[in-house]
């Protein structure tokens, strides 16, 4: 994994993320951990001195820092060096129609999630990008770790037998939900909940059929639910549960997923994210380990130090920047990153999660995609 494989780094521009914290760094940080990018465009902040003052500290030329997406769409559209992927980390309500304006000009796109909170304009962007023929990801970055492709094979692989159960927790003590621009805030379904649809559905294959809802409001002036529960009825007939808060107070980060077939179950952590535990029926559990024997080669090749020294979530962001470099390099090389469609189930997720709290946690149909 990370070995340079062409002539030339592939040419990266990101819309948003100007802070030197933030989701911006973590892509920036990811992109250039493998020397497959490196950043040469972009448009950082809607206030132009934040903008150039970004730029200049990434080491943007100025003439490649925009005034705003549609500037950089259309410079770098007419450029014989234009960008080869355009990352974009804006507030959430914008993803699709900066999005849009870069699928028309024909550029690959990483977009961060949720893609969008209800279905239509997501459909609407998938059938934008069918028709460009366009690398889109959407950063879901917990398919970069190795341990979880690892969980992904042994699932798919018949490991743990027929799928019973998937169990998803992801809770913290509170994330900056709102923005001081007076930009509405994003709830704990749209936040996090989508993560734990992406990853039952990377691990599984099974496609959502049904789900019920149930949401709470705990901390005051939020104005979206900050605590959800949610369960899942998958195709096959396997069950899906997921805890999704932002109001867990004493609690980091708290992100675990366990499935259960009827050979055995699997266990993996975001605190000991090189381990995945794996208990068959009547025998004592396993440690399977990060680098280590007797793992999948999807979760081998996802892998950039030697065994025993921690990865995390850095490096799962820069396995999503390699698959995609391979991606747009059409060379060959089997790719696990997040697309477009995973986008659309995020965004139908959402919605269908508002029409069950709006029905009192009733169980509605989810929609085929």
């Amino acid at each position: 994994m990370g070995e340079l494989t062409v002539a030339r780094r592939l040419r990266l521009a990101m819309i948003g993320g100007g802070k030197p914290a933030g989701i911006g760094e973590l892509h920036r940080l990811g992109a250039r951990l493998d020397g497959r990018f490196d950043l040469v465009a972009g448009c950082f902040s809607r206030d132009p001195d934040r903008n150039h003052a970004a730029a200049r500290r990434l080491g943007v030329a100025a003439d490649r820092c925009y005034a705003d997406f549609n500037a950089l769409a259309d410079a770098e559209a007419r450029r014989p060096d234009r960008a080869d992927l355009v990352v974009v980390v804006t507030p959430n309500d914008t993803h699709v129609p900066v999005a849009e304006v870069l699928v028309a000009r024909g550029f690959n796109v990483l977009c961060e999630k949720p893609l969008a909170v209800e279905a239509a304009p997501a459909l609407a962007l998938a059938q934008a990008v069918a028709r460009a023929k366009t690398v889109f990801a959407v950063s879901h970055y917990f398919a970069g770790f190795p341990m979880l492709r690892q969980a992904r094979a042994m699932v798919r692989g018949g490991a743990l037998g027929q799928l019973r159960l998937v169990q998803y927790e992801h809770a913290s003590e509170g994330l900056a939900l709102g923005r001081p621009d007076g930009r509405a805030p994003v709830g704990a379904i749209a936040d996090l909940g989508v993560h734990g649809l992406f990853v039952t559905q990377f691990i599984s294959g099974a496609a959502v059929e049904q789900l019920a809802a149930d949401a709470a409001q705990f901390t005051p002036g939020r104005g979206v639910e900050d605590d959800a529960r949610i369960l899942l009825r998958l195709a096959g007939g396997a069950r899906a549960a997921f805890w999704v808060s932002h109001a867990a107070a004493g609690l980091r980060r708290s992100i675990r997923l366990r499935a259960v077939g009827a050979k055995g179950a699997l266990d993996w952590r975001i605190d000991r994210p090189d381990l995945l535990r794996h208990t068959p029926v009547g025998e004592a559990t396993r440690l399977l380990q990060r680098g280590g024997e007797g793992l999948d080669e999807t979760a081998r090749a996802a892998s950039r130090i030697p065994s025993g020294h921690a990865e995390g979530t850095i490096e799962a962001f820069a396995t999503l920047y390699a698959d995609l470099a391979d991606a747009i390099e059409k060379n060959g090389k089997p790719a696990l990153y997040p697309t477009i469609g995973d986008g659309v189930a995020g965004a139908v997720f959402i919605e269908a999660c508002a029409q069950s709290i709006r029905r009192g946690g009733a169980w509605v149909d989810f929609p085929k995609i």
